[in-house]
């Protein structure tokens, strides 16, 4: 649950943060409404879950740990380069240095958990947000765009990361939001598995006028 509401100069705060955010994806491969899907999501998980979340830290932490995605190629130190933009342009604003120091941190928790895992409410909110919004079509549809993998084994293996990723989301609120979003993306991975295994395998296939 949230511990209070926004304050004016921090609704003022999140638009500057949005368009940063979307500025830095100009010309880029990473989809701006990723973030923004990222960030409702976070918001209707941050409103069900029983311990107190602090809104600014929350919502600030949804916009700016895709920061990295337009500015350096996909990677595990991500994090850390969105991190360090983040704490450049909190400084420029009248946030207190306590919440700057929380936001910024969970940007690399978010972003680069392999070397800073998510431990306060706010960064395994958006570590959760992030998870679901990849379990929708649209994630699905970005994870296979991405994969080196031939499309019958990313189908596979895909399956199995999936499952992982939603049995480990940190909060039952999380798997409560999840759960549309993740069958939706299940029904268009099968449908594209369908297709693939659809498609023709050889000459038998092929209805050759001979």
């Amino acid at each position: 649950m949230f511990s209070r509401k926004l304050k004016p100069d921090e609704q003022a705060l999140l638009q500057r943060i949005e368009n940063l955010v979307h500025g830095s994806f100009r010309g880029g491969s990473a989809d701006p409404p990723q973030a923004m899907e990222v960030l409702r999501i976070a918001v209707a998980v941050g409103a069900k879950v029983s311990e107190p979340v602090n809104p600014i830290v929350l919502t600030a932490s949804a916009l700016l740990y895709r920061l990295a995605t337009g500015l350096v190629p996909p990677g595990p130190a991500g994090g850390f380069v969105g991190a360090s933009v983040s704490e450049a342009f909190l400084r420029s604003t009248n946030l207190s240095e306590r919440e700057r120091v929380q936001i910024v941190r969970a940007v690399s928790a978010v972003a680069s958990p392999e070397f800073c895992v998510p431990e306060t409410a706010e960064e395994r909110i958006v570590a959760d947000a992030v998870d679901i919004e990849g379990f929708g079509m649209m994630g699905t549809l970005r994870a296979l765009r991405l994969s080196d993998a031939g499309l019958g084994t990313f189908i596979k293996d895909e399956r199995v990361r999936r499952k992982a990723r939603f049995d480990a989301l940190h909060f039952d609120a999380s798997r409560e939001i999840g759960q549309t979003i993740y069958q939706q993306g299940d029904v268009y991975l099968k449908t594209v598995e369908k297709a693939y295994h659809a498609s023709a395998s050889g000459l038998k296939d092929a209805a050759l006028p001979a």
